[in-house]
């Protein structure tokens, strides 16, 4: 699906049904989405501190590991390690940096003008930001609010569902780890 540039937006009734004025109905909104902002950048760097605390706790277990600490025999610290590895790798890749494809990014300045990555795209400069800022129309500033925020979710998903494979590796490998410890 293509979206729309915030220029080429139709000319779509913003009235409210409940009595709010244009003015309030504009506040509302925009406090909204920037609200619903706010809540997702805590929500990622949440998931990076969880991501971090564990990276941290699993790599002391598998240093643990790798120095005899559990007595584990060589197919067993292998096995151990391996799940280690595991666990580090899906938190890194919960850690690394996400943008846009650089195809997308190409064309943020004209369809989002809220991330960073919209306003470092190629061709758009602060001079035409400034422009924008200072012309907008409101409903431009609330869907370039509200485009940022769907772009962020879908970071967001990303991260938990690494997240959550990572907690349920730890686990597994904590029980393998006791168990190994505990034969010996």
């Amino acid at each position: 699906m293509t979206i729309p540039a915030l220029d080429a937006l139709p000319d779509a009734a913003i009235a409210s049904r409940e009595g709010m004025t244009n003015d309030q109905l504009f506040r509302a909104r925009l406090s909204f989405a920037l609200e619903q902002s706010r809540s997702l950048f805590g929500q990622v760097q949440f998931a990076d501190a969880k991501a971090g605390t564990l990276l941290a706790l699993v790599g002391l277990l598998a240093a643990h590991v790798a120095s005899g600490g559990v007595g584990a025999g060589a197919w067993e610290m292998r096995g151990l390690l391996l799940l280690d590895g595991a666990v580090i790798g899906l938190c890194v890749l919960v850690l690394l940096p996400r943008t846009a494809p650089r195809a997308v990014r190409r064309t943020m300045a004209q369809t989002d003008r809220y991330s960073w990555p919209a306003l470092a795209a190629e061709g758009y400069g602060s001079e035409e930001h400034a422009d924008f800022v200072r012309t907008a129309q409101a409903s431009q500033l609330v869907v370039s609010v509200g485009r940022s925020n769907a772009a962020v979710a879908h970071i967001l998903a990303v991260k938990y569902g690494l997240l959550r494979w990572a907690f349920a590796l730890a686990f597994a490998d904590v029980v393998a780890t006791l168990l190994v410890a505990g034969l010996r």
